[in-house]
């Protein structure tokens, strides 16, 4: 386990206004505003000819009774063309119908096809946003920060965002504009059965407002327990030789399957207010057409309305009921995308590392280091204190001590992975922070104590800090790599790789031994030519006679470089410069290996140990 701790679990999401919310997605509205537009195009059209249909039905109806309500200008048309019969209206209104219905369904396509596609860009760059977003976040970040919840943001909580901004937002306009032309013509057949049509959509409305809180509620605990699983999958296989190893097979299936089992109770939850809300929608347009069909029925009888009127109306209360339903499923897709979207905004609201706007340039540092009353802590719990030091430019520092004395933390404050005190690391006399973050990446290799390789090629594992739009590094990287290999011990285990540089290593490099995958590191930071070169227990898995080697050629390889070795082995740092003891998060003693066996104190007792396994392990042997 690396010094740095266990990480906690994220902190809870907070809850952020819907406005402020709704704000993150303005830059992506500015960008595909043409797309907006035109959707917004479409769904006018397609809602403006939908009532184009019942009103062919009524003056076809109207028309056959011997009862022509045409539009003046169409009756005078058919007179003067001899079409003034029922026959002939009919098939002139049926034909309409044809045309009316042809146009809307292409308009309905286009309508789903813009909107649809845009929401579909829209995810693709709010993706792409949040993955350099996270790149760039501190490590501090993903230390209380679970994959798995990361992954969920990356899942679920983008695709909900995007039916929100997609189908969600047009069905509620389309809804809207079908709502506004539908009254209007239903006012122009009749106003009072109008306003007895309104009264179930008061109640819809009514309902949609008490029940969409609750559904938010529910949506927000449904991602909370989406999550929850994930991050169980993701953890389980990633650590899958080590549940196999303890035989915890079981147990974890028990886990997963009560969190599999509280993700299912909170769907069901949510599930329950959502077919609450189908069925009372339902309820309610089957009520309004319960009214106009016994007040209708009675205008027709009456007189005071003909059947096509009847009809027409009938026909155009039933166009609101399909957007009437799915405003249901609206105000659910509306209440699970604003959910998701603050857990993305909670994510995005995380401030990146920082960086400096200026300062020593890669080629410009030379590896001079200096620590000046360096203090350090993890959430509170100190865990270096006033640590002051010297790093000559090509020097080799070794860093000895206890676990979590701090040794691993001194090499990742170096390599800036966690920010340090303003003024309390220097580099070539410059503050660290000073220091644009790409310059000293690239004047840094970095050998972490935890090996991790990706699930690519040897070679594209060794190259992985080679920059491909980098013409004179690409030129250089083959033949580097050859020493590289030489260096890191790697020569001779490629004669054992089924297709040399271009095996496929698996997952974190499953395929590897612990000591290949350390030397694949040594040989990816050697090829970055760097400076200053950091090795945290870089040769914990490798076998002595190999270390030997290695050292050797490193040797060799750190020729002018400032070099950092963090090691448990003796062996490993005795020719080093100077070697520091740590303790506590303190400097206890400084020197070189003679010095410090001679001044027989914690390293020379460390010493005295391992030279006491070394000759027990050979006398064994």
């Amino acid at each position: 386990m690396s010094e740095r701790g266990r990480p906690g679990r994220a902190p809870r999401d907070v809850p952020a206004a819907t406005s402020q919310l709704l704000s993150l997605l303005l830059p992506y509205a500015r960008r595909y505003r043409s797309a907006i537009v035109l959707g917004a195009l479409f769904v006018v059209l397609t809602n403006v000819m939908a009532p184009l249909l019942p009103l062919s039905v009524k003056y076809g109806l109207d028309g056959l009774r011997g009862e022509p309500t045409d539009p003046e200008f169409l009756h005078r048309l058919f007179g003067s063309w001899g079409w003034d019969t029922p026959r002939a209206r009919v098939a002139f209104y049926a034909l309409a119908a044809v045309l009316v219905t042809a146009l809307a369904g292409t308009f309905r396509f286009a309508m789903r096809y813009v909107i649809t596609g845009a929401s579909r860009y829209f995810e693709r760059d709010l993706r792409d946003d949040l993955y350099r977003h996270l790149l760039s976040l501190p490590r501090r970040t993903f230390d209380r920060t679970r994959t798995g919840e990361l992954m969920a943001r990356f899942t679920n909580d983008l695709e909900a965002v995007r039916m929100m901004v997609g189908p969600a937002l047009m069905y509620l306009s389309a809804t809207v504009v079908n709502l506004v032309v539908s009254l209007a013509f239903m006012a122009q057949l009749s106003v009072p059965l109008t306003l007895y049509s309104l009264i179930p959509l008061g109640l819809i409305a009514l309902t949609a407002r008490v029940l969409s809180r609750e559904i938010h509620d529910r949506s927000e605990k449904v991602q909370e327990q989406f999550g929850e699983l994930t991050t169980r999958v993701q953890e389980t296989l990633s650590g899958i030789r080590v549940v196999q190893a303890y035989t915890q097979e079981q147990p974890q299936a028990r886990a997963f399957e009560r969190l599999n089992h509280n993700n299912i109770d909170a769907n069901m939850a949510l599930t329950r207010v959502v077919g609450l809300f189908m069925p009372l929608l339902i309820a309610f347009v089957n009520l309004g057409q319960i009214l106009i069909l016994w007040i209708g029925g009675q205008r027709i009888v009456a007189g005071g309305m003909t059947l096509g009127d009847f009809v027409a109306f009938s026909l155009l209360l039933n166009m609101l009921i399909w957007p009437m339903v799915a405003l249901g499923w609206v105000v659910s897709l509306y209440q699970r995308g604003v959910a998701s979207l603050g857990r993305l905004g909670a994510v995005l609201a995380e401030a990146p590392q920082p960086d400096a706007g200026r300062g020593a340039a890669a080629h410009e540092i030379e590896g001079a280091i200096r620590l000046q009353n360096l203090r350090f802590a993890y959430n509170g719990a100190p865990v270096l204190a006033d640590v002051s030091l010297e790093i000559p430019a090509g020097s080799t520092t070794a860093i000895v001590g206890a676990t979590g004395s701090g040794k691993s933390t001194l090499l990742n404050l170096i390599a800036r992975a966690y920010e340090p005190p303003p003024g309390s690391l220097l580099v070539d006399g410059v503050a660290l922070e000073a220091i644009p973050r790409r310059a000293l990446a690239r004047a840094l290799g970095y050998v972490p104590q935890e090996t991790f390789l990706f699930s690519d090629t040897l070679r594209a594992n060794l190259l992985f800090g080679v920059d491909p739009v980098d013409p004179e590094r690409a030129a250089q990287s083959e033949r580097a790599l050859a020493q590289a290999l030489e260096a890191a011990q790697l020569r001779s285990d490629l004669e054992g790789f089924p297709e040399g540089l271009e095996t496929f290593v698996g997952e974190r490099g499953i395929t590897l031994s612990g000591g290949q995958k350390q030397r694949v590191a040594i040989a990816r930071a050697l090829l970055m030519d760097p400076r200053i070169l950091l090795l945290d227990d870089a040769l914990a898995s490798v076998d002595t006679h190999t270390e030997e080697e290695i050292l050797r050629r490193l040797q060799q390889a750190r020729a002018g470089r400032t070099t950092l070795i963090v090691s448990h082995r003796v062996s490993t740092v005795r020719h080093a410069d100077q070697i520091v003891v740590l303790q506590g998060g303190r400097i206890v003693e400084r020197g070189s290996h003679d010095q410090l066996v001679a001044l027989d104190r914690t390293y020379a007792n460390l010493y005295r140990m391992q030279q006491l396994e070394e000759e027990l392990a050979r006398a064994d042997a």
